[in-house]
Parts: C-alpha cells; structure tokens; sequence
C-alpha cells in the first residue's frame, strides 16, 4: 500500500492545544439538566448521564450546585 503525504506540512508542537477530555458519569439534582461545559454521551435517566467533560472544568462542575457527584468512567471486560 502507499501512502501520499503530498501537501502535508510538519506541525508545530508549540501551536497545539490540549484536548484532555475525560469520559464521566454526572448526577444532577434537576431532572434533565445538562451543565454547559459538558457533552451529553448518553442519558441513564432524567438526573443520571454519561458526558465527555473538558478537564479543566472540573473546578466549575465541583462547584456547580446543580451537579450532585461525578465519577469517572471504567472500562469494562469483555464477557465470553
């Protein structure tokens, strides 16, 4: 197989922006209440969802008196 890297430049590590994003599970105190800065992964139920949160908004969130608990998520085996 070839690969073409026609027209790519190398990139400038200095220029790059830190994506952490951490997979958790959010309980709110508000039925259907999503806080801003996170994005909807799938919902449990009305007060329970799993949400992709930007790290560094994790203070907000702690401090947000909407949101009860938040945990990170495990990755489970799979089962044969």
């Amino acid at each position: 197989m070839h690969i073409c890297n026609d027209g790519l430049e190398p990139g400038n590590p200095g220029q790059a922006t830190p994506t952490d994003m951490a997979h958790v599970i959010v309980k709110v105190r508000q039925a259907g209440y999503v806080p801003p800065t996170v994005t909807l992964r799938a919902r449990i139920d009305e007060y329970l969802f799993a949400a992709d949160v930007p790290v560094d908004q994790f203070p907000e969130l702690e401090d947000n008196p909407q949101v009860v608990s938040m945990a990170a998520t495990k990755k489970l085996r799979i089962i044969e």
